[in-house]
């Protein structure tokens, strides 16, 4: 009984030929970040009211709140309280910010006092 070959080793990443070079190229078009951009959207938003994701991807939303004793802010998305970032009385100086989550068709809002730090989306 003759012994044959053994296999030949698999391809690594190194040697694959026409590998994929950007996250689109595997397929991938609607991950999160995928075609969305950092947005300043400070000056259309406000305290009290509420904001629908309609983007057709989840987007992030980043909040800052400057160095005013009392501002607290509190975030609600689809009514559920998910964080709150402020600058509390007697904590002394200092910013806070809080970074948080949409889903698509999912809805948000600010309560409380208005970050006074900006208000950004990746969107």
């Amino acid at each position: 009984m003759g012994l044959s070959a053994p296999p030949p080793p698999p391809p690594t990443w190194a040697t694959v030929e026409g590998k994929p070079t950007t996250i689109a190229g595997f397929g991938i078009t609607d991950a999160f970040g995928v075609g969305q951009s950092w947005q300043d959207v400070t000056s259309s938003r406000s305290v009290n009211t509420t904001y629908t994701n309609s983007t057709g991807k989840p987007i992030t939303v980043c909040f800052a709140c400057g160095d005013t004793a009392g501002q607290v802010v509190n975030i609600r998305v689809d009514g559920l309280f998910v964080t709150r970032s402020g600058q509390y009385p007697g904590q002394g100086n200092g910013s806070h910010s809080a970074t948080f989550i949409v889903p698509n068709g999912s809805i948000y809002r600010f309560e409380g006092s208005f970050p006074n730090g900006g208000i950004r989306e990746l969107r």
